[in-house]
């Protein structure tokens, strides 16, 4: 037998013992005793929140096509804002400004959109995170709120203003809850939502709401507490000279325009034609729709004089509606067929497990909103002196009372439903301190390790929208594991055929989608065919409006003036004229770009 000692293993207590000094040694830093640590903590848990919508979002622009629509129009406007000057509310100034400082970097306008999208994701998470601390919500309650924000389908709605403007409530009420006094909260909530009408102009109603109440309580407050008349005074002053600040940099938060019945109107078209009322396309076609339903009403005083029972029955369909919204906005990827497409409508799920997921999560807000009340309720009795849930209640009443309106008298569209969304996740994620038994649940190794297991799900679930890199690619289907669609590219395969044929940028462009003339560098922008005179032909109108460049594809075929014309007929198939060369779009072939002639290099005449 050897004389060297053998070494003696550990045993099992003393295994247990060693791991739980060690988690208790690393629970420090989950619950820091010191504010310094506290803060170092608060920076980790944001900086890897932040890294999850930096992962989510990472090479999104190599996935996504070229945007024609509203993204394509506040695009158009921010490259005028040097010469032109912000423009009225309704079209969005402080996202044109947004936009602007991507452009001012030198980046392109094709690439500002995924730019302004990532930045927006990341910011909704980050935002999520801050909001949720500022409410009294534990770190592991504003990881897991934050973290989330990027595995759902919330940054994917389209379009993005929406994105912006909740950014801007996120943080003024995480401002306004952490604020001393009751007069400041208000100062701060009033121009957080006056900034953000001017990412989308239905905020102007929130204010509407909010004015007369902070006045009516500022009025109470200096005739009942005259130790903080110099509070609310203070207050009123800044929130004047703020607002007015605000307004001299963006002009009236009042609309000028009539962009509120365009968006009735193209809405209630779209009801009617999901009932299979009228065949027309209703984004394009939406004045037949008004006028059979309201005559020439102009604007929605008259529509609602004209025949309320319609505007009544639309009401009813949108009101149907917002429950299933509420959920498809926020719902969990776990489908990634359409992984990296616009989210805009609600769509089935080819997984059960889909279902399954969405139910979870929303009993886990339901959760966090009950201890959220109960928590509430404490504060409005005067048990607890921190009132920082009834200023956020506040603003969510605020918030809301635009966002219904909009949605019953629109439509549920998703960015619509935004706001009340992001606000009932973050009051859910604060709300669970509150609940019965909610600190009595484990201990310090407990929560570390808690800490742990919810960073490590979080970074598995939460895809990134070009190639998945998630848990969920594991599900299988009938070809193996799931991959996202691929998204088609036909605005950006179109631009860039356009942009290859050298035809002079001052050339006219009749194209139902503006987008693809100006990302492929057209400086006259497009000919919309709506500005046909009655009765004239395709050849008489390009004629008269020195059309150069024509894109055939089945929007401009459906336009009732052009959908027989024998001229676009025969462009549509592909067949060249004595006028025009066609040259169909590799890859989309039902898009055809046709250019006269005489504005094509020799070489392509």
């Amino acid at each position: 037998m050897s004389s060297a000692r053998q070494a003696r293993p550990y045993s099992g207590s003393q295994l247990a013992a060693g791991s739980l000094l060690l988690l208790d040694r690393l629970q420090g830093l989950l619950r820091p005793r010191s504010r310094g640590a506290g803060l170092v903590a608060d920076v980790l848990a944001l900086a890897f929140v932040v890294l999850l919508g930096v992962k989510a979002t990472y090479h999104g622009g190599a996935i996504n096509d070229l945007d024609g629509g509203d993204e394509f129009y506040y695009m158009w406007r921010a490259t005028a804002v040097s010469k032109q000057g912000l423009p009225a509310v309704e079209q969005a100034p402080l996202y044109l400004l947004y936009n602007t400082i991507f452009l001012r970097l030198g980046i392109p306008p094709a690439d500002v959109l995924f730019y302004n999208w990532a930045v927006l994701a990341i910011l909704l998470s980050a935002t999520m995170y801050l909001l949720v601390r500022a409410l009294g919500g534990n770190r592991l309650a504003a990881l897991i709120a934050g973290g989330m924000i990027p595995a759902t389908k919330l940054i994917d709605v389209w379009p993005y203003p929406m994105h912006l403007a909740v950014v801007v409530l996120g943080l003024g009420t995480a401002l306004a809850v952490r604020l001393p006094r009751t007069s400041h909260r208000g100062a701060a909530i009033g121009l957080a939502l006056l900034l953000a009408t001017y990412a989308r102009p239905e905020f102007l109603y929130a204010l509407y709401l909010f004015v007369p109440l902070a006045a009516a309580a500022a009025a109470w407050t200096v005739w009942r507490c005259p130790d903080q008349r110099r509070a609310v005074l203070g207050s009123l002053a800044v929130t004047a000279c703020g607002g007015a600040l605000v307004a001299c940099v963006f002009g009236s938060p009042r609309g000028e325009g009539n962009r509120a019945i365009v968006a009735f109107g193209q809405h209630y078209a779209l009801n009617k034609f999901n009932a299979g009322a009228r065949p027309d396309n209703p984004w394009h076609q939406w004045q037949e729709y008004m006028r059979e339903d309201f005559g020439e009403a102009t604007t929605l005083p008259e529509v609602w004089r004209a025949n309320p029972a319609a505007v009544l029955a639309h009401a009813k369909t949108n009101a149907m509606d917002i429950p299933k919204g509420l959920l498809a906005v926020s719902a969990p990827w776990v489908d990634l067929s359409i992984l990296g497409h616009h989210h805009i409508f609600a769509s089935e799920s080819r997984y059960a497990p889909q279902r399954r997921v969405g139910r979870v999560v929303a009993l886990g807000v339901a959760c966090g909103l009950a201890g959220f009340v109960i928590g509430l309720r404490r504060q409005l009795l005067g048990r607890d002196d921190n009132r920082r849930l009834v200023a956020a209640a506040a603003a969510l009443v605020l918030v809301a009372a635009p966002t219904i309106a909009a949605t019953l008298v629109i439509f549920p569209r998703f960015h619509y439903l935004i706001p009340i969304a992001y606000l009932l996740t973050a009051f859910a994620a604060a709300g669970y301190r509150y609940l019965p038994y909610a600190g009595r649940v484990g201990g310090r190794a407990t929560g570390i390790v808690a800490a742990v297991v919810v960073a490590a799900g979080l970074a598995a679930v939460v895809p990134n929208r070009a190639n998945g890199w998630c848990v969920q690619a594991e599900l299988r289907t009938e070809t193996g594991k799931q991959k996202p669609v691929p998204v088609p590219m036909p605005t950006r395969a179109t631009s860039d055929l356009l942009r290859g044929l050298n035809v002079p940028a001052s050339t006219a462009v009749l194209d139902t989608n503006p987008g693809r003339a100006f990302f492929a560098g057209f400086e006259a922008g497009a000919v919309d065919p709506q500005a046909m005179a009655p009765g004239e032909t395709f050849s008489q109108f390009v004629r008269r409006r020195q059309i150069g460049v024509v894109i055939v594809d089945w929007l401009l075929m459906e336009f009732p003036q052009l959908k027989n014309d024998p001229d676009l007929v025969k462009l549509a198939k592909g067949t060249e004229t004595d006028q025009f060369r066609t040259f169909p779009v590799p890859g989309h072939t039902h898009i055809v770009v046709c250019v006269r002639r005489d504005l094509l290099p020799e070489s392509g005449k």
